[in-house]
């Protein structure tokens, strides 16, 4: 009966529905269902940004965050939504014949990551050729000295566009976003970091709003069991709205709806 005695029902239910519903999903996608995502207009203008970047000649600028550490169970699951972000841009900029260049965070064991992924893409792209290994650029372990370096090259380069989703710092993210806008370039950026949502509205073009930045990753990885398990997610905070605006209602009109939830 602990469950009841430490205010646990609801939890174990509202547990027990997202099972099923991911369950279904998960099921539903291998059976050969396909699922479809609303297109965030951050993940539209990743394709602008891409075709600038072919008509200027600038490079795009992709990292994941500064905070990205895949080792960290807080910020790995942003890093990997970034990942799958940055992907789908370098498989972009491989068909359409843009330079890339990966700004790898201060987290050295990101290096072999963020250049399987590049080399990844290139040949996703059917454009091998397209990968340069000097391209996927690490600049040491430091926040700061990471945010100069990141000013200095998009500086001396120039920037079409510059995309960073993932794990969120204030300074140092927003140092790299300024630098790209200065220099004409299409921003995006995403954290599920809430203490950073309004470091990206003022630093970006085009905000991801928390976690807005999962279910662009799910769209952009193309995968459907991804895609499948978003859609359940997003039911379940659809029941979990609809539990809290009854829950006001029939409190407001006097009935016990918390202690109801107690039994």
């Amino acid at each position: 009966m602990w469950v009841f005695a430490e205010n646990l029902f609801v939890g174990v239910v509202l547990g027990a529905i997202s099972f099923i519903l991911v369950l279904y999903y998960i099921r539903a996608a291998l059976a050969g269902k396909k699922f479809t995502l609303r297109v965030l207009p951050a993940i539209e203008a990743i394709s602008d940004g891409v075709d600038r970047a072919v008509e200027t000649g600038r490079p795009i600028f992709v990292t994941t965050g500064i905070k990205s550490d895949i080792r960290s169970g807080t910020y790995s699951p942003m890093v990997m939504a970034g990942l799958n972000i940055a992907k789908y841009t370098a498989v972009l900029a491989a068909q359409r014949g843009a330079e890339i260049i990966f700004l790898t965070p201060p987290t050295e064991g990101l290096v072999p990551v963020f250049d399987a992924l590049y080399k990844q893409s290139a040949v996703e792209a059917g454009r091998p050729e397209a990968y340069k290994r000097e391209n996927v650029v690490y600049f040491g372990p430091e926040v700061m000295l990471w945010a100069v370096c990141a000013q200095d090259i998009i500086n001396e380069k120039g920037a079409a566009l510059y995309v960073d989703v993932g794990a969120w710092t204030s300074d140092a993210d927003i140092a790299g976003h300024f630098a790209a806008m200065d220099n004409g370039a299409i921003s995006i950026g995403g954290t599920c970091r809430y203490h950073h949502q309004g470091s990206i509205y003022i630093s970006c073009d085009y905000p991801i709003i928390m976690d807005e930045m999962y279910a662009a990753a799910a769209y952009c990885s193309g995968d459907q069991l991804v895609i499948g398990t978003t859609v359940a997610s997003d039911i379940i905070k659809l029941i979990i709205i609809a539990i809290m605006i009854i829950g006001t209602l029939l409190t407001a009109v006097g009935l016990p709806f918390h202690e109801w939830l107690t039994l």
